[in-house]
């Protein structure tokens, strides 16, 4: 937690490429395609700078969060790592404990009615670049529960059912 400034997590679908994914014209089946695995995952965001300085009282705004690099600090993967195809991925349903109560619930075709959408969205992005998604690499979906806040000695527990669970404590 020293090492964390306001750090908040989020609940996700990690989708671990087995292809590369390149060009501009990618779509959810490709994208389903070059998937080696999906598995439940929990990006943990905090910033380098407070949302609310602590001496001005300033608020970030989203100029500063996009030159913070969006706040991204890391991911923790857990649970079950499954095939695209063994699962519906628009409804992989998640419950996220904080301290023994529930705080947030979601369904994963929140993201854009899918999360592979989004992943075909970032992958025609870097397209237009002249980059691509190399096979290997974990792309996070996107967030279908809102951000919930971490203090030191908070213990989680995410729920992801049939793609199965796992615990955070931080300290």
């Amino acid at each position: 937690m020293a090492a964390l400034t306001d750090l908040r997590i989020e609940v996700e679908i990690a989708f671990v490429l087995g292809a590369p994914l390149q060009g501009t014209s990618q779509t959810l089946a490709d994208v389903l395609a070059a998937t080696a695995y999906v598995v439940p995952a929990v990006e943990l965001i905090a910033a380098r700078t407070f949302r609310i300085d602590p001496e001005t009282r300033k608020a970030r705004g989203v100029v500063d969060t996009i030159a913070d690099n969006a706040a991204s600090a890391g991911i923790v993967m857990g649970g079950r790592p499954m095939h695209p195809s063994a699962v519906d991925l628009r409804w992989i349903g998640a419950m996220l404990w904080k301290n023994g109560e529930i705080e947030e619930s979601g369904v994963s075709g929140a993201v854009m009615n899918h999360p592979g959408n989004a992943v075909a969205r970032l992958a025609n992005t870097f397209g237009a670049l002249g980059e691509r998604l190399e096979a290997g690499e974990i792309i996070l979906s996107g967030s279908f529960t809102r951000p919930v806040t971490v203090a030191a000695g908070d213990l989680f527990h995410v729920d992801f059912g049939t793609m199965g669970s796992f615990a955070l404590r931080f300290v």
